[in-house]
């Protein structure tokens, strides 16, 4: 096994003598790819051996679909197929570099099945497909972050909806295959999230559009519920696709009627947004906005004459998402 940045990429399986056990095992061992560690990667290298053979072979990044037998196997008894070995290794080695470089620069890209505490009784677990979010105690939770397990629900229901209208296209807000759910015995939260993407690289004019749009798009699918996601900034942004974005971590979303005033020590708000988002010291959907210009500024050196105007515009609660997603068509256009 090769394993680089937590992402494994090159698996295999030995045997004492027969080869195709080793593929058997080696199949049953899979899980698909999860597209937080490995993007579009299309398959992992690995091989099967048994005794004196070897032969290479390919595990498509779909576990449903079969492993795929590559080249000759090898009988290492004789000195030509030896050689052979040996300059594949090479090959191999050679592709390895290229499938890396092809990996997300994630930092502290987190292992599957690992669990990650994130405090206040939260942990993460990422699985093959989905991420396993739990919240321990939520009702302290819910007090600290001034929301509720009904406004949370609503939020990831108003994603499912939109995902499931929209189902030709990428999601432009998380969504949930499992929950959430609340225990009212044990006051734990859980919920399953997907899809999963990867750390976002933002480097280009149709990139800072893409995140703007994904931003947005949230944003009118929460505000026209009646909530606001109010965490909105770039640790809360996945990939998922070339200039394609997503809004993750619907845990922080709340309704935004009645307005509740905000005290100092909302530190979850209060570290990623400056009074100058509040309205009279309330967090509303022009809030949203506002923390969506606030991201863009921090990604855009250099914007364009129209992503300049757009992200000012934000910053001065002039739009609301519905406005937003408008410019995004008619003035601020995706390369």
């Amino acid at each position: 096994m090769i394993v680089v940045d937590n992402c494994t990429m090159l698996l295999g399986e030995d045997k004492c003598q027969d080869i195709q056990q080793a593929f058997a095992d080696l199949d049953s061992k899979r899980v698909s790819l999860c597209r937080l560690h490995y993007q579009g990667l299309p398959f992992l290298l690995g091989y099967a051996a048994a005794g004196t053979r070897w032969q290479w072979c390919i595990l498509p990044a779909n576990a449903n679909e079969s492993v795929e037998p590559i080249g000759p196997v090898l009988n290492l008894c004789r000195l030509d197929d030896s050689c052979q070995l040996l300059l594949s290794l090479v090959q191999a080695y050679r592709l390895l570099q290229v499938m890396v470089q092809s990996l997300a620069r994630v930092p502290h890209r987190m292992r599957l099945y690992e669990t990650i505490s994130r405090g206040t009784g939260r942990q993460v677990q990422m699985l093959e497909e989905t991420v396993f979010k739990t919240i321990d105690s939520f009702s302290e939770y819910a007090n600290e972050q001034q929301t509720s397990f009904d406004s949370i629900a609503k939020a990831y229901n108003a994603a499912n909806e939109a995902a499931a209208a929209a189902a030709s296209q990428e999601p432009f807000l998380i969504t949930s295959s499992i929950g959430p759910s609340l225990s009212t015995r044990s006051d734990r939260y859980t919920v399953h999230t997907a899809p999963c993407g990867w750390g976002p690289t933002v480097s280009s004019d149709k990139d800072h559009h893409g995140v703007a749009l994904a931003c947005c798009q949230a944003a009118q699918i929460l505000h026209s519920k009646g909530l606001a996601h109010r965490d909105l900034r770039w640790g809360n942004i996945l990939q998922i696709g070339p200039s394609k974005y997503m809004v993750i971590d619907l845990e922080s979303a709340a309704a935004i009627s009645p307005l509740v005033k905000l005290p100092q020590s909302f530190a979850n708000i209060l570290r990623t947004c400056t009074q100058s988002a509040l309205d009279d010291g309330c967090y509303t959907t022009r809030s949203d906005m506002y923390s969506i210009g606030v991201l863009l500024e921090e990604a855009c050196a250099r914007p364009s004459q129209a992503g300049a105007a757009f992200i000012c515009q934000l910053k001065q609660k002039a739009l609301s998402a519905a406005q937003a997603l408008h410019s995004l068509q008619t003035v601020w256009t995706a390369p």
